[in-house]
Order: structure tokens, then sequence, then C-alpha cells
């Protein structure tokens, strides 16, 4: 943030942190929209899988610790999930597609 004669510019270039930080954001959205459709108790676990492009799969992993935290997972896996559950999401991440899937503890 720069001051020039009571102007404030604000530097508003979206650097890969910034950009991996905010698809971790989404991700928790995500993670919480699936728990609050299956219903789940807040303190409950769950392991969570994601099938994400190379590139959002990068992004993710910079912030996983932060997304299992808060989203309550017992394990967070960069793959398919073991067994088919009736917990999936897909959607769209920074122009990357995603699938996410959540089976409770």
């Amino acid at each position: 943030m720069k001051k020039e004669n009571g102007a404030v510019a604000l530097d508003t270039t979206l650097t890969p942190a910034l950009l991996s930080e905010g698809a971790a954001r989404e991700m928790m959205r995500l993670i919480q929209d699936l728990r609050k459709k299956a219903k789940l108790n807040p303190v409950q676990t769950v392991n969570v899988y994601i099938e994400a492009s190379p590139t959002l799969k990068q992004m993710l992993q910079t912030h996983a610790r932060e997304i299992q935290e808060k989203v309550r997972a017992e394990t967070l896996v960069f793959a398919r999930p073991p067994t088919s559950t009736t917990h999936a999401a897909s959607d769209t991440i920074k122009n990357e597609s995603v699938k996410v899937s959540i089976i409770p503890e």
C-alpha cells in the first residue's frame, strides 16, 4: 500500500501464494457443504479424498494441514476414495475441475 498526496494505491496482483490460499478456502467451503448435506455432527471426523489436476493438487497441498484442521478430517488424501461414497461433489476451483468425497469416521 502506497500513499501519495492523500491517495492510497493498493497492489492487487494475485500472487501464487494468494491463489493457493484462495483455492484452499474454496476447498474448505466445498467440504463443509458436504458435511452439512451429510448431516454430520460438527465434532464428527471424516476422511477426505480429493481428485484434482496436478496444478490444483499442488496449490491445495500447500494448505493441507489447515484444510484438515478446519474441516475436522482424520485424513486428507489426494486420490479416489477406496469405496464408493454418497457424500461427493464435483466443482471448479481456480478454473480446475475437482471432485471431493468424504467418508464419516
